[in-house]
């Protein structure tokens, strides 16, 4: 499994997850929590925008058996 570190927002602008946030009152830019599974190939499997953590895990688990 890789994980991707993306200093620059190359990656994120493209996936379009770079949103500006709210909290508090305060406004920031920052990263919307996303997964995206991406085949060995480099194809986009699934995406789940906006995740929550509860179960999150467990429905990625999921997906990954279907595709194997």
């Amino acid at each position: 499994m890789l994980l991707l570190s993306d200093e620059r927002h190359e990656v994120v602008d493209k996936y379009g997850v770079w949103k500006l946030k709210r909290l508090y009152g305060k406004e920031s830019y920052g990263v919307e929590r996303s997964t995206f599974l991406i085949t060995p190939e480099g194809n986009l499997a699934r995406e789940w925008r906006k995740v929550k953590v509860g179960g999150h895990v467990d429905d990625v688990k999921q997906t990954l058996e279907t595709l194997k």
